[in-house]
C-alpha cells in the first residue's frame, strides 16, 4: 500500500509513472483515492492493480484514454472499485469490453463512453445504480448493444446515445423511469425502434431522435407522458410511422416532424393536447395527411410552418383549423400539395368538412403548466374521481374530485399524472409541478 508517507521508497520509474497517472494532484487511503486518476497505457492500469489493491473508490474522476505510447486493452486494475467521481473511457483502440467495472454501483458525476473503436459491450457496468450528471455513449463504432445500466432508474442529467452506427437495440435502459436532461437517440444505424425503453415516463429536456437510418417507428416509448423541451424527430429514411407514444400529452416546447422521406401521417401523436411554440412540419416527401394531432389544443401553438411536403394535401384538422382561424401571420405554409398550400385553401377544407374549430365544452384543457400548486382545467366532466400519481406510478392522491383547483402544493417538485375518471370517460394529463 502506498501513502505520502512512503513515497521516498517508490522505485523512481513507478513514481513517473504514478505522477503520470495521478496529475501529482493526488495520495492514497486506506480504501479510497483523493483526486483524479487519469490512465494513458496499459501498464498505467496495472501499476495501479499492484500499488493500490486496497482501493475501492476514487474521490475525483477517472479518465481512461490511450495516448499513443501503449494501447489499453482491459480494465482489469480497477475490478475492486465501486466508486468514483466521474468515469470517463475514450479514444481507446483496442479496447473490446468494460471487464473490470462489474463492481462499480456510483458515479457521482458524469459518466462518458465515447471513440473507442473496438468496443463491442457495455455489460460490465450491470451494476451501476446511481449516475449524478449525464450519460454520453458515442462514436463506438463496433458497439451493437447498450446491455447494462439495468438497475437505473433516474438520469439526473442529459442520456446521449449518438453515432454508434451497429447499435441495434436500446436494451439496459428499460428501467430509467425519468431522464431529467435530454434524451439524445441519434446516428444508430441499425436501431429499429425505440424498444428498450418502455419504462420512461418524463423527460425534463428535449427529445431528439436524429439520423437513424433504419427506425421504422417510435415503438418502446409506451409510457411517456411529458417532454420538457422540443420534440425533435429528424431525418430518417425509412420512418414509416411516428406510433409508439401512446401516453404522449404534454409537450413544453417544439414538435419538429422534419426530412422524413417515407412518413405518411402524424398518427401515433393522438393523446399529444399541449406543445409550447412552433409546431413544424417540414420536408416530408410521403406525408399525405396531419391525421394524429387532432386533439393537440391550437391555443398552445405560437407558430407554424408547414413546408415542403410535395403530397401533403389533408391539414384540416382540428388543431391546424382552429389556430389558422385564430392567426392570419403567425404561419408559414407553401411547398404542399393542393388543398395545403395556403391559408385559405386549409380554412376553405375546414369548413366544407365541418371540423368544429373552437373547443366544445366537453374539451378538457389543464392549465396552468407547469404549476406551483394549484391546477384547474376547462370544460366539463360529471362526478369524476380524482387520481394523482407520481411518474413511479405511486398514487399519491384518490379522491372524489369536489369541483374546486386540483392542489398539488404538498407534493415535491416533478411530474405527476392527473386523471378525471367517470362512468363515461378518463381524462389524463402529465402536470409538471415546479
Amino acid at each position: 500500500m502506498i501513502g505520502p508517507d512512503m513515497i521516498e521508497r517508490v522505485e523512481p520509474v513507478f513514481l513517473i509513472l504514478l505522477l503520470v497517472a495521478t496529475g501529482c494532484t493526488a495520495s492514497f487511503g486506506q480504501s479510497r483515492f483523493e483526486g483524479d486518476l487519469t490512465f494513458e497505457s496499459q501498464d498505467q492500469l496495472d501499476s495501479f492493480l499492484l500499488y493500490c489493491a486496497d482501493c475501492e473508490s476514487v474521490s475525483g474522476n477517472v479518465t481512461i484514454e490511450e495516448k499513443g505510447v501503449q494501447e489499453i486493452t482491459n480494465l482489469e486494475a480497477l475490478h475492486g472499485i465501486t466508486s468514483v467521481g466521474g468515469l470517463e473511457i475514450r479514444n481507446n483502440s483496442k479496447l473490446i469490453d468494460l471487464k473490470g467495472l462489474e463492481g462499480l454501483a456510483e458515479v457521482h458525476g458524469g459518466c462518458v463512453i465515447s471513440g473507442n473503436s473496438a468496443l463491442e459491450s457495455l455489460a460490465a457496468l450491470q451494476a451501476l445504480t446511481s449516475v449524478g450528471e449525464s450519460i454520453r455513449i458515442s462514436s463506438n463504432r463496433l458497439l451493437e448493444k447498450v446491455a447494462s445500466f439495468k438497475n437505473l432508474k433516474v438520469v439526473n442529467g442529459d442520456l446521449s446515445c449518438s453515432d454508434n452506427p451497429r447499435l441495434n437495440n436500446l436494451d439496459g435502459f428499460q428501467n430509467i423511469r425519468n431522464v431529467k436532461g435530454n434524451l439524445i437517440i441519434r446516428g444508430c444505424g441499425r436501431l429499429v425502434s425505440m424498444m428498450g425503453m418502455q419504462g420512461l415516463q418524463s423527460i425534463g429536456g428535449q427529445l431528439l431522435v436524429a439520423e437513424n437510418d433504419n427506425l421504422l417507428d417510435l415503438s418502446g416509448l409506451d409510457q411517456l407522458s411529458y417532454i420538457g423541451g422540443d420534440c425533435i424527430v429528424d431525418q430518417h429514411a425509412e420512418l414509416i410511422s411516428l406510433s409508439g407514444m401512446p401516453q404522449l400529452v404534454t409537450i413544453d416546447g417544439f414538435l419538429q416532424v422534419v426530412n422524413n422521406p417515407r412518413l405518411t401521417s402524424l398518427r401515433g401523436l393522438e393523446s399529444l393536447r399541449s406543445i409550447s411554440g412552433l409546431l413544424q412540419v417540414y420536408n416530408n416527401n410521403s406525408l399525405e395527411t396531419l391525421s394524429g394531432i387532432d386533439s393537440l389544443v391550437d391555443v398552445h401553438i405560437d407558430d407554424l410552418a408547414i413546408i415542403d411536403n410535395p403530397r401533403l394535401d389533408q391539414c384540416n384538422v382540428s388543431s391546424i383549423c382552429g389556430f389558422l382561424q385564430a392567426n392570419e401571420n403567425r404561419h408559414s405554409i407553401s411547398g404542399n400539395d393542393e388543398g395545403c398550400n395556403t391559408r385559405k385553401e386549409i380554412l376553405d377544407l375546414c369548413q366544407r368538412g365541418g371540423i368544429t374549430i373552437t373547443p366544445g365544452p366537453n374539451e378538457i384543457v389543464f392549465y396552468p403548466v407547469p404549476t406551483t400548486g394549484l391546477v384547474y382545467f376547462t370544460g366539463s366532466i360529471v362526478n369524476p374521481t380524482l387520481s394523482v400519481a407520481d411518474i413511479a406510478g405511486q398514487r399519491l392522491i384518490q379522491e372524489q374530485y369536489d369541483g374546486g383547483a386540483i392542489d398539488l402544493t404538498l407534493l415535491p417538485s416533478g411530474v405527476y399524472l392527473v386523471e378525471l375518471h367517470s362512468d363515461r370517460k378518463t381524462i389524463r394529463s402529465s402536470i409538471l409541478k415546479l
